[in-house]
């Protein structure tokens, strides 16, 4: 029997109109003033299954918070967003809720289009802390300390019981049931896969299983991971992460984690150093996609599957994205060698900075390499 991680609670009662101005406003005293909700035991506990490297999880309140983000998120895009909005359905349900369920929702949503959207969810670190926070807390609607923690939890609190009864038993099934259709396809790949990626980023793999969160939706790219503690989201609705594809996914996550992205930055940073060239925007991303789907091709055709295209050449991001093709030519002429096992890690890697270096304009170069050619 799988043991659980923490129990997830459920409130209570409905927090009354005083509240939600509170909520509203985000006023810190105010939103003190507000009774506390004793959370008696009441929802299942969300660890769904663990793997030999993961532990996966469907958490109701990190649940719940990504869904209030993402409806607010549905009904204004940012300039940040590079893909489609996941559709949700349950923004067409909100005028059939009974009136002081949809007040509630209504007046929670409101405050995540005020207090929440301005936070990205991968690089602002108050709501990053306000993540690790619900995802680690007893009280799984407990966000920690801080202001936006402050503001965002009584709408939290509010929204809970309507999401308790519409929403949270789909999408904790939905959760489920891709955790469980998942895990079949990890255990087959997972050993070798994670042995390959490692090897690729010259780092060791953590002590402790990395949390993956499973939600019906994460952010818009429908998957991102956050450090400080090491913690994987994951959309269970999004079509992109199902089958093969989602195992190339986590691979390209986990790669996301600090021991492994410093790694990647640490190799980069000093192999370009050596070429007296800078490192080019992001390579180092589309290094982290390119290994990840590598390391998928890999290990099918080992299992019998040749032929696996990786994400970056199924989606066309290579293409959509600025320079990016430039980088895939790069990594798959000079970088593919030592994944294939035919050049040492660093020699690879100074011959990537060396051909960067040969085809950067003069007037790009560092002034260094300039003085040096005259």
């Amino acid at each position: 029997m799988i043991s659980t991680r923490r129990d997830c609670l459920s409130p209570a009662v409905l927090l009354v109109a005083p509240l939600l101005a509170s909520a509203a406003a985000g006023a810190a005293a105010q939103t003190a003033e507000a009774p506390a909700t004793a959370l008696p035991t009441g929802v299942a506990a969300d660890l769904a299954d663990e793997s030999g490297r993961f532990a996966f999880y469907v958490p109701p309140g990190l649940g719940l918070h990504h869904f209030l983000y993402q409806w607010a998120r549905n009904e204004g895009r940012l300039p940040r967003d590079r893909s489609p909005l996941p559709e949700m359905t349950e923004r067409a349900e909100l005028e059939a809720l009974a009136d002081t369920e949809r007040a509630a929702v209504s007046e929670a949503l409101e405050v995540y289009r005020r207090q929440a959207l301005s936070h990205d969810l991968v690089f602002d670190p108050e709501i990053v802390a306000l993540g690790h926070s619900l995802a680690e807390s007893e009280d799984f609607l407990d966000c920690g300390d801080g202001e936006l923690a402050a503001r965002l939890e009584p709408a939290l609190r509010l929204a809970w019981p309507v999401y308790e009864r519409r929403w949270w038993p789909e999408h904790r099934r939905r959760g489920r049931e891709w955790v469980e259709a998942f895990t079949p396809l990890l255990d087959r790949y997972e050993k070798d896969a994670t042995a390959l990626l490692a090897g690729a980023w010259g780092a060791d793999w953590p002590d402790a299983r990395v949390p993956v969160e499973v939600m019906a939706y994460a952010n818009w790219a429908g998957a991102y991971t956050i450090s400080r503690p090491a913690r994987i989201h994951l959309a269970a609705s999004d079509p992109r992460l199902a089958g093969i594809a989602a195992v190339e996914a986590l691979l390209h996550e986990v790669s996301h984690i600090e021991v492994f992205e410093r790694a990647v930055h640490g190799a980069l940073d000093s192999a370009f150093e050596a070429a007296d060239v800078p490192v080019p925007r992001d390579l180092w991303h589309v290094m982290i996609f390119y290994v990840a789907g590598d390391t998928m091709r890999r290990v099918l055709a080992a299992d019998g599957e040749p032929g696996y295209v990786p994400y970056g050449e199924r989606s066309g991001l290579y293409d959509r994205l600025r320079g990016w093709r430039d980088h895939a030519r790069a990594l798959e002429s000079q970088w593919q060698p030592f994944l294939d096992g035919g050049a040492e890690r660093a020699v690879a890697l100074g011959a990537l900075a060396e051909s960067y270096r040969k085809e950067a304009a003069p007037e790009q170069r560092p002034l260094r390499a300039l003085a040096s050619e005259r």
